[in-house]
């Protein structure tokens, strides 16, 4: 058989040769793209996953504008409730006032705070007011204590001891603490460089 007979054949059946031409270029194409299989099977797994986080996201995004505010509100609470390290005399008034209205007095004046830097609370400081002493009835230190937990600034008790008073009346007693208040922090001061 020579080519013109050959080309006779083909032109007889072009469908069939179409056909064929097609059968062999797939084949050809399908043992070439064989050796990115596993590539393409991690590719696809992949992008299953990232397809899975996106859904995730956005069923988790439905209230997220309600959620924002209420957080704003929620900061904004707070950020009312802290202590002013600047402010000596309000934060002083503000534990006089605690005394007055609970009915004990301070063994010593209320002390000043001290302000420590926290690795927890990048925005806020802590501010520290150690040996707080105060004396009255032990209802009205727990009044005191009451007073501390729910007052004005964002403050918790860290350490309490409670003793009986060493003269008077058997029902007074002297509680001494140390109280942590969340506190506004202060800006960082540069230091100069020496010339």
């Amino acid at each position: 058989m020579n080519s013109q007979q050959l080309i006779a054949k083909l032109k007889q059946y072009p469908l069939a040769v179409i056909c064929t031409l097609v059968v062999l270029v797939m084949l050809g194409l399908s043992f070439l793209r064989s050796g990115n299989l596993p590539e393409l099977n991690a590719e696809y797994d992949a992008l299953q996953e990232e397809a899975e986080v996106i859904s995730r996201n956005s069923s988790n995004a439905v209230d997220l504008t309600a959620n924002l505010e209420e957080l704003s509100k929620l900061v904004e609470s707070v950020d009312a409730r802290l202590i002013d390290a600047d402010s000596v005399t309000a934060n002083y008034r503000y534990f006089l006032g605690m005394g007055e209205r609970s009915n004990v007095k301070y063994v010593n004046d209320p002390p000043a705070a001290t302000y420590v830097k926290s690795a927890r609370f990048k925005s806020y400081a802590l501010a520290e007011f150690q040996n707080v002493a105060v004396q009255g009835t032990y209802q009205n230190v727990l009044n005191y204590l009451y007073e501390v937990r729910t007052g004005e600034y964002l403050m918790r008790i860290d350490s309490i001891s409670i003793t009986p008073k060493a003269s008077g009346d058997k029902e007074e007693v002297v509680a001494s603490l140390k109280i942590t208040g969340l506190a506004k922090k202060r800006p960082e001061t540069k230091k100069k460089k020496k010339k």
